[in-house]
């Protein structure tokens, strides 16, 4: 098979396999065509990584804006948050303070078993037999029931006049037919009204303080059917929160 060759710079037409040769006529900045074309993919890289920094450089601006934003929004509701904690727990060590105290002046009450005074999570807590508040088959607070409430609304009026109560209602099953109320929720709602009534129509404090929760028989203390169990299932709770908080959000 015959092959050009060429020793003058020029480039032969003839024959089957051809050879690029540079030429002293060639000239500009692309020199050949592999040279060349090689010469202008460098250059148009050159160009789309500069573009693309520049494009990348304004998303990262703008991400490092929204970065800054939301640590800025984290930094603030962390803030808030450790408030509401140091307030809660000042608020929860002045109810511990107040338990003790509270519980002597109830010892007598406390020893026979027809009260109990505890902190727990939701507040500071004084469970009272039903029995120890009403007559049987009356809703009217009893003369003897003045001796367990009258030194709460003492402590309400004093050292916890800044916190907020709810006044819960308790029943350990269903009334009986014939009771004459329509169902547990308004017994429950009214033995705890009672109560409300005492403290604000008797011993003179604001209503404003006082929630009413009537929970028929869904949270009782004791689910096993005993005599003993269900007279503590029948109850109202005395519920103190801490101060500065939201009762609406607790009931």
């Amino acid at each position: 098979m015959p092959v050009s060759r060429s020793f003058g710079g020029s480039v032969p037409q003839t024959g089957v396999l051809k050879k690029w040769v540079v030429t002293p006529k060639m000239s500009g900045w692309c020199v050949g065509f592999p040279r060349g074309v090689f010469f202008c993919g460098v250059v148009l890289g050159v160009l789309f990584c500069l573009t693309g920094c520049k494009t990348t450089d304004t998303q990262c601006q703008r991400i490092s804006r929204q970065q800054a934003l939301t640590i800025e929004g984290l930094n603030s509701e962390i803030l808030r948050l450790n408030q509401e904690i140091d307030t809660t727990i000042g608020s929860r060590a002045s109810l511990e303070k107040v338990q003790a105290p509270l519980a002597s002046e109830l010892s007598r009450e406390i020893g026979t078993g027809v009260l109990t005074v505890s902190l727990e999570r939701k507040g500071l807590v004084i469970r009272i037999l039903e029995s120890a508040l009403f007559e049987p088959d009356q809703i009217d607070i009893s003369d003897s029931a003045t001796s367990l409430l009258d030194p709460i609304a003492t402590y309400l009026s004093g050292p916890l006049r800044e916190n907020q109560v709810i006044i819960e209602g308790h029943l350990d099953g269903p009334l009986p037919d014939g009771s004459g109320w329509r169902s547990g929720w308004e017994y429950t709602q009214a033995i705890a009204v009672e109560v409300v009534h005492y403290f604000v129509d008797v011993a003179g404090l604001n209503s404003n303080r006082f929630v009413v929760a009537a929970f028929n028989d869904h949270c009782r203390l004791n689910l096993l059917d005993r005599a003993g169990n269900r007279a503590r299932n029948r109850r109202v709770e005395i519920v103190i929160v801490p101060k500065g908080t939201n009762v609406c959000a607790v009931v």
